[in-house]
C-alpha cells in the first residue's frame, strides 16, 4: 500500500488503519466513484469512521471497510428516501439497526472479514454524504435510539425485502418471519428476497 498523508509518504505491506480522532474528520476516497443515479453530482465517496485497508488474499483484491459506531452506522444506510412517511422512517431505522445488530453478534464469533455488506446483500450503506441529504433519516435515528426487535429475548434477523407483491414469504426455520398480506403491494411485482 501506498499512502499520501499531507507531505508524508508510507509505504507498507501491512493492512492499513486510518484513525479518526476528530469527531468532524471525513475521509473521501477519491478513487472510488459511486454517483447517485438521480443526481450526478451526488458522489458517495465520503465516510466519518476509520479506515481499515485489508489485502483479501482469498479473493486477491483490497478492501476499503469503514468502523464506525451502530448509530453512526444507521445515519449512513440508503435504504429509503428523504420524503418518505416519518414512521415508515422510523421502523426501517429499526429492521436496519437490529438486521446489523445480529450480524455483528453473528460476525464477532466467526471472526468475519467485516460484518456486512455496503450493498443489496445486507443494507445499502452510502457513508457520510446520506447524512447531508437524509436529514429525516437523521431524525428517526435520534428517535429510535437504542430500540432494537427481539424474539424470546434475542436479537432477531429483520429481513426486508423491497416489494413483496401482495404478501411476505415465510421463513422454514425462523419461527417469526410468517407470510403477512402487504395489500398496498398487491398491483406490483415482486422485487427482493420477499422475507419480512
Amino acid at each position: 500500500f501506498t499512502f499520501n498523508f499531507g507531505q508524508i509518504k508510507v509505504i507498507t505491506k501491512s493492512n492499513l488503519r486510518l484513525r479518526n480522532f476528530n469527531e468532524d474528520g471525513i475521509y473521501r476516497v477519491t478513487s472510488y466513484a459511486d454517483l447517485a443515479t438521480w443526481n450526478n453530482s451526488i458522489n458517495f465517496n465520503r465516510f466519518d469512521g476509520d479506515l481499515e485497508i485489508k489485502y483479501n488474499e482469498s479473493k486477491d483484491r483490497v478492501w476499503v471497510i469503514e468502523d464506525l459506531p451502530l448509530e453512526k452506522y444507521l445515519l449512513g444506510i440508503k435504504e429509503t428516501s428523504n420524503p418518505d412517511p416519518e414512521e415508515y422512517q422510523k421502523v426501517m431505522t429499526i429492521a436496519a439497526r437490529t438486521y446489523a445488530l445480529y450480524h455483528v453478534n453473528k460476525f464477532y464469533q466467526q471472526n468475519s472479514f467485516f460484518d456486512v455488506y455496503s450493498d443489496e446483500r445486507d443494507q445499502v450503506y452510502k457513508g457520510y454524504t446520506v447524512r447531508e441529504i437524509m436529514p429525516n433519516q437523521n431524525k428517526a435515528v435520534e428517535e429510535t435510539k437504542g430500540i432494537i426487535a427481539t424474539y424470546d429475548d434475542n436479537v432477531i434477523l429483520t429481513y426486508y425485502s423491497a416489494i413483496s407483491g401482495g404478501h411476505t414469504l415465510s421463513h422454514s426455520s425462523i419461527p417469526y418471519l410468517k407470510s403477512v398480506e402487504t395489500e398496498y403491494t398487491a398491483h406490483l411485482s415482486t422485487w427482493g428476497h420477499g422475507l419480512g
